[in-house]
This record gives C-alpha cells, structure tokens and sequence, in this order.
C-alpha cells in the first residue's frame, strides 16, 4: 500500500534562503518533543511548511527517506545538511507520482531506487513510535513499512483495545494490530491481501514481544473476508478500515471516492453489540464533508454517529489553516 500524493502551502510561500543546514537545525527543533518522547520515526520536513517546497524528508531511526513531488530534483546539499545533523547512514529518495496505486511493479522500482542517494544501504532498520517497535526497509518501494501521519490513531487503538476483539482490514504491516495487542485487546485478527507485508507484520509482532498465531494473520481480499465474517456471525468490538484510494484484485474493485459507504456497511456486519468502525481516508481529492457523508449513508443504524476525528499530525505535519486536510479518520457508532 501507498499513500498518495499530497501538498500544503505556506502562507508566508517558501524560504529558499534560509542555508540547508540552519533550515534542519529549525525543523529539529519544533519536532524536539517527539524525540524526547522516544520517538524516532516522525516527518522532518513537510513542504512548504518547513521551506521546502515539493520536498519532505522522513526520519526512520537512523535512515532519512525524501520524497520529491511534481517532478522536483533531489537537492544534494539539502539531504547531506540532514544526513550530517542526525548521523543518518542512508538518504533514500523516492520521486512520488499522483496515483501510485495504479503503477507498474517495474515504475515503481524506477521511481524508488533500492539503493540509496547518499551513504551506505541500509537494508532493515527498527523504530520506535511511542513505545512501540516497528521494523523499516527504506528502499524497498514507495512504502518503507509505517505511515507516519497515522502516529496518533495508532496510539488511539491502542487506548481503545483493552478487552476488545478487533479486526485490522487492509493491515499492511500490522502497526494497527500491534497497537491493538499491546493495548490489551483480547483478540486481533489482521487482514491484507499480500503475503509479504503480512510476513513483514509477523515481525513488528515478534518485535514487541507478541505472540504470532497464524489464524491472526488472513490472506485474502478484504472484501471477501468481510462477507465472510458476517454471514457466519462472526463479531467484533472494534474493526479498522484504512483502504488504499484505488485496490484491484481478482475479486473486486475499490475507488475510495466511490466505494467508501458501502465498505463502510460492509464492516459494520461484523461488529458485535456496542461494536466501533475505525474508517480512515488518505485522500485529497475526498472533502471532510463527503467523508463524513459516505461513511455514514449506508449504515442501518437508528442514529450512527461520528464520535471523534483525527487528522495528521500537527507536530511534524503542519498545515496551513486555510488548507483542508488530506488525511481523514472517523470513529464511528453504528
């Protein structure tokens, strides 16, 4: 899974004069808090926010991931500033198209070199994010193994599992079902359609010091899995939905703006009595408002209703205020 494209602009438009490594030394410091917390995977520039237009830069432990958009070339000084301020090993690049769900195995691979822009590769490396560990691969792909504007719902999961069944849909590498289970929850069953990222998960779980049954770990089409749980009655307290915008499998079709309300519905047929539906968007082309509206039309409850949002981040992912967000989540009674 990728997540997509998406931008933010300053009021006060970029600071290009500002001497690379004074603009990390300022980005390093408003993120100061989440390295003291122990932190060490959080966005280190965001755009035009930190002045750095089509540019941000990730912090993985001891690895930097930049992402370029809208065709901007790397800018050497730029990344080595960053590498030399935190003793990263690696900067990686990624050039990030509009819709990478819809790439070529082969346009991704020319588009996320395996091998890094500056220093030595780094083939795995482990993070922490409040507490938790996960495992990173920084060139493997447009994706590296956590989506980082996802760091306060995951630690809301974690706050919402005690006692809970929970079901994890397109689980990618499992950070939402490691939160679940170090939070308490009775049981977590994480869902994605590809072996290898399900594996990847197996190892966040192992990690953390979880245990890794295989019945908590489904390959298959979360559609059908789905279907399959609520016709045989199979209840849960609290199901995760993070889709891609656009998935396509031997099965089934999946366009976020779209399809939202009704895989909306779809997972409240498994929820149990007093059961929750997380449903997160990483949308720009989605409007809060439409969001809210699809998440909530085609559920048969008396009166379903939203009982908190996220959005990313604002510590490490500012936006300006006149800019709506790209990253929409939901907890929703049925």
């Amino acid at each position: 899974m990728t997540r997509p494209a998406h931008g933010t602009r300053s009021a006060s438009g970029p600071t290009r004069h500002v001497a690379p490594g004074d603009l990390i030394e300022r980005a390093l410091t408003r993120r100061a808090p989440l390295a003291d917390a122990g932190t060490t995977a959080y966005r280190l520039l965001h755009r035009d926010a930190d002045g750095t237009p089509g540019l941000t830069l990730d912090r993985f432990g001891a690895c930097l991931v930049a992402n370029l958009y809208d065709g901007l070339a790397p800018e050497p000084a730029l990344l080595e500033a960053a590498r030399a301020k935190i003793g990263a090993e690696a900067v990686y690049v990624k050039r990030r198209p509009a819709q990478a769900s819809r790439l070529t195995a082969e346009a991704r691979a020319a588009l996320a070199p395996a091998t890094p822009a500056v220093g030595q590769a780094v083939d795995e490396t482990v993070v922490a994010e409040n507490g938790i560990a996960y495992e990173i691969r920084p060139g493997t792909g447009l994706s590296v193994g956590l989506f980082l504007d996802m760091r306060d719902v995951r630690a809301a999961v974690r706050a919402l599992a005690p006692g809970r069944r929970v079901l994890n849909c397109f689980a990618y590498t499992c950070a939402f079902g490691v939160a679940a289970a170090l939070g308490g929850a009775t049981e977590v069953v994480n869902v994605d359609v590809s072996q290898s990222v399900l594996a990847w998960g197996r190892r966040n779980y192992a990690l953390n010091g979880l245990a890794t049954r295989a019945e908590d770990f489904i390959f298959g089409d979360v559609f059908d899995w789905l279907s399959r749980f609520g016709r045989k009655h199979r209840a849960f307290d609290l199901v995760i939905v993070d889709p891609p915008p656009f998935a396509t499998t031997k099965t089934s079709r999946f366009s976020i703006t779209r399809d939202l309300g009704r895989l909306t519905a779809l997972a409240a047929t498994c929820l149990g009595p007093g059961g929750q539906l997380l449903m997160c968007a990483n949308a720009a082309e989605l409007p809060q408002a439409a969001f809210e509206r699809a998440v909530l039309s085609d559920l048969t409850g008396a009166r379903p209703r939203i009982e908190r949002r996220w959005h990313e981040p604002n510590l490490d992912f500012p936006r300006p205020r006149e800019l709506p967000p790209y990253l929409k989540v939901a907890l929703i009674t049925p």
